[in-house]
């Protein structure tokens, strides 16, 4: 570590020391606090965390090498450290390429995840925007994947230094601009997502700014995003830019997206109030909302192409349960069930901002 430009590395580590707390308050959170399972957007999370930490790895090896020396460019002219170093080099950056997009992918199921929760089954259209993001994104995956292992057969020509054996400077290229449009683009749909919602909720200022200012942070990593393609770009005219920096760019961009991926499912920390302060504010909410609309603003929200005009349920063990947060039912209606169980809805607060039962009947 001895080299200037691996200092720069030390910003990617310590984003991973910081999606490594995140998690872990996640988890403390979900097992310990609430004594509940996981859910299927905290099992991406630590799945991304783990992957994220594999890709970090790679940086303290390539320091070692000393394959982050200025003179060394991204094609790796200028290397004088012999020619086994040289091809353990190129295996590293090939086997770190993998967790990287793997890394990213799993960000974005967080999140995905995350919305699926959010979104009422009553908004058909965007669910179905929703699930279309998650195809495409399911798809972009496994097409980069496919390309960086089958585009240069055998793949043992990935990292062998001879000029008849090599793999073609085309491949690389086709690979990156592949790779990196599709994630790219990837990160504009799930960015675009939380805007088709957010402002139809009925939440308090406070937390609409918090919730914006979390999504708002996917435009950092965006940038930070466009900065890499940039970078890499020129890389390929100009010997001036060292791999170090490319190694920069790319560690922010997978590990910015793992602390935005974090962050929504540690809602209820910042959101939490004392019990006593969020008691008596429901009670006068309620006591005003019942002597105007029995229901104030709270709003009981049904499909009404499939259940018309007789969906309100009048047996005495009917019940809905909504958020105080979004005051909106979020679970479906079902003859014979009921509403589905909401508690997993992660953007709200607790434990005060809790689910309550309400009970229809005369």
């Amino acid at each position: 570590m001895k080299n200037p430009d691996a200092k720069d590395i030390l910003v990617s580590q310590i984003l991973v020391i910081i999606a490594t707390i995140l998690v872990i308050a996640r988890l403390n959170l979900r097992l310990r606090i609430q004594k509940r399972k996981l859910l299927l957007s905290d099992i991406f999370m630590v799945a991304a965390w783990i992957s994220g930490v594999i890709t970090a790895a790679f940086s303290p090896a390539f320091a070692v090498l000393h394959a982050f020396d200025p003179s060394v460019h991204t094609t790796l002219e200028g290397y004088h450290g012999g020619s086994a170093n040289l091809v353990l080099i190129l295996k590293l950056l090939f086997a770190s390429s993998f967790p990287f997009y793997t890394t990213l992918y799993l960000c974005k199921a967080a999140l995905l995840a995350v919305y699926l929760q959010v979104f009422p089954e009553f908004m058909v259209k965007r669910r179905r925007f929703l699930w279309a993001t998650i195809w495409f994104i399911g798809a972009s995956y496994i097409i980069t994947v496919v390309i960086l292992f089958c585009i240069c057969l055998p793949i043992s020509r990935s990292w062998d230094i001879r000029p008849s054996r090599t793999c073609p400077k085309w491949t690389y290229a086709v690979t990156f601009h592949v790779g990196w449009g599709l994630s790219f683009l990837g990160d504009l749909l799930v960015f675009i997502i939380p805007w088709l919602i957010v402002p139809a909720l009925h939440v308090r200022r406070t937390l609409r700014f918090g919730i914006y200012f979390t999504f708002l942070l996917g435009t950092v990593n965006m940038a930070v995003s466009l900065v890499r393609f940039v970078m890499i770009w020129k890389a390929g005219a100009d010997s001036s830019i060292s791999l170090s920096t490319i190694v920069l760019w790319s560690a922010l961009d997978v590990n910015i997206g793992l602390v935005v991926a974090c962050l929504p499912s540690l809602r209820p920390y910042f959101g939490s109030r004392t019990k006593s302060q969020e008691q008596s504010r429901e009670s006068n909410s309620w006591d005003s909302s019942r002597k105007h609309s029995g229901f104030g603003n709270r709003t009981i929200c049904f499909h009404s192409k499939q259940r018309g005009s007789g969906a309100w349920p009048s047996s005495p063990g009917s019940h809905a349960r909504y958020s105080s947060i979004d005051q909106t039912v979020v679970g479906s209606m079902d003859d014979t069930k009921g509403f589905k169980d909401a508690n997993d809805v992660e953007l709200r607060a607790l434990p005060g901002a809790r689910t309550r039962d309400v009970s229809y009947g005369k």
